[in-house]
This record gives C-alpha cells, sequence and structure tokens, in this order.
C-alpha cells in the first residue's frame, strides 16, 4: 500500500522488521544444523527446535 502511494518513509520500518525476522530465522537454522547450538538449546515446549523436519 505505501509503494501505491509513494511512501518511501515505510522502507526504514520494513528493514527493521525484516532483519529481526532473519535474525530469528539463522538462530533456527543454527539450532537444527549446528551442533553446539544444540546442545545448548533453551526450552522450546513439547516440539524440540533441534530437530530438522526439512532438509
Amino acid at each position: 500500500m505505501a509503494a501505491i502511494r509513494k511512501e518511501y518513509g515505510i522502507a526504514r520500518y520494513s528493514l527493521t522488521l525484516s532483519i529481526i525476522g532473519g535474525t530469528i530465522s539463522f538462530y533456527h537454522y543454527l539450532l537444527q544444523k549446528v551442533p553446539f547450538f544444540q546442545g545448548h538449546a533453551i526450552a522450546c515446549g513439547r516440539i524440540p527446535c533441534t530437530r530438522q523436519y526439512i532438509n
């Protein structure tokens, strides 16, 4: 919607949200792939965070 209205100030906010989401995604990737992070994972509940669901 902001692109249609040519409001380019929204780019700052969308970039911030993209960086936050990318950081969380990278952390979950490390939990699944790197053995060091698998051993030090915080409890995720009934579904384990360290299991690889998609290869």
